[in-house]
């Protein structure tokens, strides 16, 4: 009988305390947030997930950023890849973005918040995975000078005389190695979440990430036998400009259309580029 007693007490206890636990106030993550809340926004304490290359292998000590509008929150992976970049702020998550930061040995990727979010701990739902740049590539021309054609990965930009590159500040502080042109080609699996969404034939990222151009860039892109001749395509990049239209920043971006040359080897685009970011190639919908 004590037994029973002593054990109905206790389920007592338990009650009690669950009870006490459900009337404590939470603390609010954003209470230091003092700015009007916008239509839209919800309460984000942090935003979490995990950088690797494509063979899977951690990014450690790479910068992850949350950033939109006119602000930005910074974190950074340690030596698993993982992080949780700190926001405790109201957003608007279709105008912000993580900023996962491979440079400078890998590719960097801009990883849009899911719409709907639900509690304020953000979880990225699959990996960032970074493809690996070349380690080195030809120098961009000299601002205001008499323009060139420099060439990697598959990707050849002929730059107009008289154009100015406006640099992200991370890679005008590597210097020379900031400056160079560096691309990678990636398809099917290895293909970004935004490109494959696409659907998209192939994809360059390229280096530096984010550099703009003060005239539009004409580009040459090598097929590679992964198009037939004469195909019509549309070229795509991941937008990365928070100004004017910000709820596009991490989609894609029409560039233009193209089409595959009658030998199958390449495609030609008038200038019509300002920007570096991920340049995603795909058939022309009919």
């Amino acid at each position: 009988m004590r037994a029973r007693v002593a054990a109905w007490l206790s389920q007592l206890a338990l009650v009690a305390c669950a009870s006490d636990d459900a009337d404590v106030a939470r603390p609010d993550p954003c209470s230091a947030d003092h700015r009007p809340p916008s239509p839209g926004s919800v309460c984000v304490s942090g935003v979490s997930g995990r950088l690797v290359d494509l063979e899977g292998t951690p990014l450690a000590a790479r910068l992850t950023t949350v950033c939109g509008g006119d602000i930005c929150f910074y974190g950074r992976t340690g030596g698993d890849g993982a992080f949780t970049t700190p926001v405790g702020a109201r957003v608007v998550p279709d105008e912000y973005v993580v900023f996962a930061h491979g440079a400078p040995t890998h590719a960097t990727l801009l990883v849009e918040l899911t719409r709907a979010l639900s509690t304020p701990d953000v979880r990225l739902p699959e990996l960032v995975r970074l493809p690996r740049l070349p380690a080195d590539g030809p120098a961009l021309p000299p601002d205001d000078g008499p323009g060139g054609v420099v060439s990697s990965g598959g990707l050849t930009l002929s730059i107009p005389a008289g154009t100015r590159v406006s640099l992200d500040v991370e890679d005008v502080a590597r210097g020379d190695l900031g400056r160079m042109l560096r691309v990678v080609r990636v398809s099917g699996p290895d293909l970004p979440p935004f490109a494959r969404e696409l659907g998209a034939a192939f994809a360059f990222a390229a280096a530096p990430f984010d550099a703009s151009f003060s005239r539009p860039v004409g580009a040459t892109i090598e097929v590679a036998g992964e198009l037939s001749p004469g195909q019509a395509v549309e070229i795509w990049d991941q937008e990365a400009s928070f100004l004017g239209d910000t709820t596009r920043t991490g989609g894609a971006h029409r560039v233009a259309e193209g089409v595959v040359s009658p030998d199958g080897r390449e495609i030609t685009l008038q200038p019509v580029l300002t920007r570096l970011t991920w340049l995603v190639v795909r058939l022309a919908p009919r």
